[in-house]
């Protein structure tokens, strides 16, 4: 699964993202998004959906899957192989 850097891809898309020891925190709107770091841990809305992979602390940058918060804002997210581009639509 792609891993995404939360704060900037949140604040692209719009959400209001804080950021503390454990968690990352996207809000917009009526959506919140919670990720647990080091987990597999995301509450949407505080429902909990297990991601493919953890999200991580790679030296201050916070990496996650963000297909959720994409989706919540009816979009989707696509990567090609080929060329290395991500699309957001």
């Amino acid at each position: 699964m792609l891993q995404l850097p939360v704060k900037e891809v949140g604040e692209l898309l719009g959400y209001n993202v804080s950021i503390d020891d454990n968690r990352a925190t996207l809000t917009k709107d009526n959506i919140k998004i919670e990720y647990n770091i080091g987990t597999k841990s995301v509450l949407v809305n505080n429902k909990e959906i297990l991601t493919a992979t953890a999200s991580n602390n790679d030296n201050g940058v916070i990496y996650a899957e963000m297909n959720l918060a994409i989706k919540e804002l009816g979009l989707s997210l696509n990567y090609d192989k080929n060329t290395g581009d991500i699309i957001i639509k």
